[in-house]
């Protein structure tokens, strides 16, 4: 490439090389970048339509995605943040709405909100995704990608970030005919968002209206769940909350280089839209809490909670009670969308997913934008977890 060549060249042809080096997911990723002119420009399309190819697809807008009658789509646990767990949930059932398979959730006990005790740590948390149950899984034929059989499907983190199957976006799973397709690497709905077909309701909605979509029509509360809602509003009066925050603290720092900035943000920010009532504080780190309570005084309410120690995060500290910071996890964010308005980090799961469970029209605020929908590629290059294959 020549210096001082456009910035929509020089990502197109960083799309074309990753797809003659066979790295679809990047080739997809730069090709749909709006920097280098979205998925409309002729050269992006030649790539994606070189990616259908490559797929088996005969075009990548109409509804040829489909997989046999009675396919399933496994959805395993990636095992990171409880709300990045939902993100993937929620990609992943976007997959199985394009391609015409049932999902079921399988959360082992590399799901990091697991005890261990059942086959699917989802099913603590929110209503089966679809009748199928983990054991009828060990009655399929045919799995996608073949790392998975009838023996291995029961298995966590197999060859996730090394050797065959590792690392497959979901534009990998579409066109499969294979009986059941399993994920176990995160899929993005903004990654799919350019490859829902012309006829399925979805097709050019942004990504936040396929969150809300998707969360009200799958997302459901587990009977355990509401009681610790419940619990909770019995000591806070949830419906009294005027403004819920939520500020990340502990490792997320390793995230975002401006985090303290962020942080500072939301105390500069609040005085422009508190009207003087109650303020929830939800944040996984204390060292936050003392600034608001030194704003707020007795209008604020911190719920309890398993928050870092050392820096570390709740859900990557040894030794916690992995449903305890599942439920709490739920607990928080469900208190939050019933106050009246919202305010979090744009680069926090957490954050962004309550504004997909609040009602359409709600006051929200998210710094720096709803990172939910973007796409990162640092996922398919990222290096694997201690421990992790």
């Amino acid at each position: 490439m020549a210096e001082g060549a456009a910035p929509a060249d020089k990502l197109l042809r960083e799309a074309q090389d990753h797809l003659a080096a066979g790295r679809i997911a990047l080739a997809d990723f730069y090709a749909c970048s709006p920097l280098a002119g979205g998925p409309a420009k002729p050269g992006a399309r030649a790539v994606l339509d070189a990616i259908a190819l490559r797929l088996g697809l005969r075009d990548r807008t109409l509804f040829a995605l489909a997989a046999p009658p009675g396919s399933l789509l496994v959805i395993k646990a990636f095992g990171h943040g409880f709300w990045s767990e939902i993100a993937n949930v929620l990609g992943c059932i976007l997959l199985a709405e394009i391609t015409g398979r049932t999902p079921v959730t399988l959360w082992g006990a590399n799901c990091r909100y697991s005890d261990g005790a059942t086959p699917d740590a989802f099913r603590r948390y929110f209503e089966p995704l679809s009748d199928v149950l983990p054991q009828d899984l060990r009655a399929a034929a045919a799995f996608f990608p073949a790392k998975w059989t009838a023996d291995t499907i029961f298995r966590d983190d197999v060859q996730k970030f090394e050797g065959d199957g590792a690392r497959l976006p979901g534009i990998a799973f579409l066109g499969r005919r294979e009986s059941v397709a399993v994920v176990d690497f995160h899929v993005a709905v903004a990654d799919l968002l350019h490859w829902i077909p012309r006829d399925h309701p979805l097709h050019g909605k942004s990504p936040s209206n396929i969150h809300q979509y998707l969360a009200r029509k799958y997302l459901t509360p587990t009977a355990d769940v509401r009681r610790h809602i419940a619990a909770l509003d019995a000591t806070a009066r949830l419906s009294d909350i005027e403004i819920a925050v939520h500020a990340r603290g502990s490792d997320k720092a390793a995230e975002l280089a401006n985090l303290d900035e962020i942080n500072a943000h939301y105390l500069q920010f609040l005085p422009q839209i508190y009207k003087g009532g109650r303020v929830m504080l939800l944040t996984d780190d204390e060292r936050l809490i003392p600034p608001y309570a030194a704003m707020f005084g007795d209008k604020l309410v911190v719920p309890d909670g398993i928050r870092q120690e050392g820096g570390v995060a709740p859900h990557f500290r040894p030794g916690i009670d992995r449903v305890q910071a599942g439920m709490e996890a739920m607990r928080d964010v469900y208190a939050a969308v019933m106050a009246e308005t919202f305010l979090g980090n744009g680069r926090s799961n957490f954050s962004c997913m309550i504004p997909a469970l609040r009602p359409p029209g709600a006051d929200n605020y998210l710094i720096g934008g709803d990172g939910m929908s973007l796409r990162s590629a640092h996922k398919f290059v990222m290096k694997a977890p201690p421990g992790a294959r």
